[in-house]
């Protein structure tokens, strides 16, 4: 899933652009949240899936038994440093959430035939 950044307001034309941007920044301040909630430890708080779409489409990678990669990109402009720099403590508290993705198995072999 792409997600590729906030969106600035200023870049934004339109009510229909502004609206869809306005989402987008609230998708990823939940999935900021969610992540922050994550990287705490489990038993810690509930982290807040439902606030979002993204978040509820990301909870199986996120949370369950999946194996899960984040990718961020980072620019070396000068204008850009206080995003890299967001970015960097994105990725550090993603770094920081722990899966435990197991491998399920059907105790017997029959029932992989019954399902088809």
């Amino acid at each position: 899933m792409d997600l590729a950044g906030s969106e600035s307001a200023k870049r934004l034309h339109g009510k229909a652009r502004l609206t869809e941007g306005s989402f987008i920044n609230r998708s990823l301040l939940t999935l900021g949240m969610v992540i922050r909630k994550l990287a705490q430890g489990r038993g810690q708080e509930h982290a807040p899936y439902r606030d979002s779409r993204l978040t509820r489409l990301l909870t199986p990678a996120l949370g369950g038994n999946a194996r899960a990669a984040v990718i961020c990109c980072l620019t070396p402009a000068a204008g850009f440093a206080d995003h890299s720099r967001e970015t960097l403590k994105f990725a550090q508290r993603c770094s920081r959430v722990t899966n435990y993705a197991v491998v399920n198995e059907t105790a017997l072999p029959k029932a992989v035939l019954l399902r088809r």
